[in-house]
């Protein structure tokens, strides 16, 4: 497997501007206004697919067309010590990043990232100026999903995997997963494979490890009861209030035509909740945010319209 440490496999240039246990922030534009920080999805794979490579990257197409500077969040594979962890660690991770990037900023969240910086937004709208999600599960009943045969199985299954897996979930457990999910299209890919397939699976082959606590909390409350769509989710005792959106300056969905792990329905439901702006990519899940279409004619054009309110 290909060496993602340190930053190693992002191909735009950045610098190193915040680090903790659990996250790295990198900067890849200085600019004037209010800063983005793009949060890429923890589901066993490196957050490096936010930088895919040239003209598919969304760090790139930011730096390039939006006003201020412009951060990206990795995610560090999760270590036993941090099995634990929950929801509300991953919000003072995402906190922490806001803070170095300034205290305020435009969010920019990619599928698990999404739902992430939703619920940041609600529980602190002062420290959000703009919300973009991108193939981000909100409503995680609606429409149809790979994943919602997943979704009935009891707890007590995903409970027992994380306890496998020493506390964690593993991305080579997930990966297994994904794989057996559509088991011919993976095998007949890696048959005698394009230069462009390998670039891909080198990146998808590597795992990392998330951490079995907040793993099996979204489980739970977000892909079971759905607590977020239906705007009953609480963290640490405090409700996360979806009405609180409207007190951001913007908020937008890109969704993808083809996405069978996150369909549509499932971002649109946010549109029960506040006023957006809505786009659409003719891709599937992963296509959103680093397919080179969608990044042309949806991307920049976003982040050349939102530097110009930045």
């Amino acid at each position: 497997m290909n060496d993602y440490t340190a930053s190693a496999a992002w191909p735009t240039a950045h610098t190193l501007r915040h680090e903790t246990d659990a996250i790295r922030l990198l900067e890849f534009s200085d600019g004037d206004g209010t800063a983005m920080v793009i949060i890429p999805p923890q589901a066993g794979h490196h957050s490096c697919i936010a930088d895919y490579g040239p003209g598919q990257s969304l760090v790139e197409s930011a730096a390039d067309h939006y006003s201020g500077s412009v951060y990206c969040i990795e995610w560090k594979s999760c270590t036993h010590e941090r099995r634990k962890e929950g929801v509300a660690d991953l919000l003072l991770q995402l906190d922490s990043a806001v803070l170095a990037a300034g205290g305020r900023a435009t969010l920019v969240g990619l599928c698990q990232g999404g739902w992430l910086a939703v619920i940041y937004a609600a529980l602190y709208p002062e420290r959000v100026a703009s919300l973009v999600i991108a193939g981000a599960p909100i409503d995680t009943k609606a429409g149809k999903s790979k994943l919602h045969a997943a979704q009935r199985l009891p707890m007590l299954l995903y409970q027992a995997a994380v306890m496998m897996d020493g506390g964690l979930m593993k991305g080579r457990t997930m990966l297994k997963a994904w794989k057996s999910s559509d088991p011919i299209k993976h095998h007949l890919a890696q048959q005698g494979p394009s230069a462009e397939t390998t670039r891909f699976y080198s990146w998808y082959n590597h795992t990392q490890d998330i951490a079995g606590g907040w793993y099996l909390w979204a489980i739970e409350h977000l892909f079971q009861a759905n607590n977020l769509s239906r705007n009953k989710l609480t963290v640490n005792g405090h409700h996360v209030d979806l009405a609180a959106l409207k007190l951001l300056d913007s908020v937008h969905i890109v969704t993808g035509e083809k996405d069978d792990i996150t369909p549509p329905m499932q971002s649109h439901a946010l549109l029960l909740h506040v006023g957006a702006e809505v786009y659409s990519v003719n891709s599937g899940h992963i296509g959103v945010f680093m397919g080179r279409r969608g990044i042309k004619s949806v991307w920049s054009p976003l982040f050349a319209e939102m530097g110009e309110a930045a």
